[in-house]
C-alpha cells in the first residue's frame, strides 16, 4: 500500500504547487497527514489512529509505504503509523523526485488509478 498524505487538492492534480506537474504516483491511495492530528495539534490517540488508517485500508498487517511533496509530512504520518502500531517505509524523494523524473506516469483525479500521463 502506497499513502500520498499531501492535501486532496494536490493529490487529484488541482494544485500543483512548485512542482512540474500536479497528480500522484498511481495505485496511491490518498490520506492527508493532517488527519492524524488531533484539535490540539498532538497525534490522536492510538486508537484512533487505527481507525484512521483502517479507512484507508491500512492496518497492522498491511505493508505501507508514504509520501507527500518533500518528505517532510510523510516523516510525521511515519510516526502516527508506528504509534498506531504499524511498520512504514517513507519514500523520501516523495512528489518532487517523481515529478521532476522524466518519463514517470502520474495519475490526475480523486482516484488512485486516476488519468494516466507521464512527466
Amino acid at each position: 500500500m502506497l499513502l500520498d498524505v499531501r492535501t486532496p487538492e494536490q493529490y487529484s492534480g488541482a494544485h500543483t504547487a512548485t512542482d512540474p506537474v500536479g497528480g500522484h504516483i498511481p495505485g496511491a491511495v490518498n490520506l492527508p497527514a493532517m488527519a492524524t492530528v488531533a484539535g490540539d495539534g498532538r497525534l490522536q490517540h492510538p486508537d484512533a489512529l487505527r481507525r484512521i488508517f483502517a479507512t484507508a485500508g491500512v492496518d497492522a498487517t498491511t505493508q505501507v509505504a508514504v509520501y507527500c511533496g518533500s518528505g517532510v509530512a510523510a516523516m510525521h504520518t511515519a510516526l502516527a503509523l508506528e504509534q498506531s502500531g504499524i511498520r512504514a517505509l517513507v519514500y523520501p524523494g516523495s512528489w518532487s523526485q517523481w515529478s521532476n523524473t522524466r518519463g514517470q506516469p502520474v495519475a490526475v483525479g480523486i482516484f488512485p488509478q486516476g488519468r494516466l500521463t507521464t512527466v
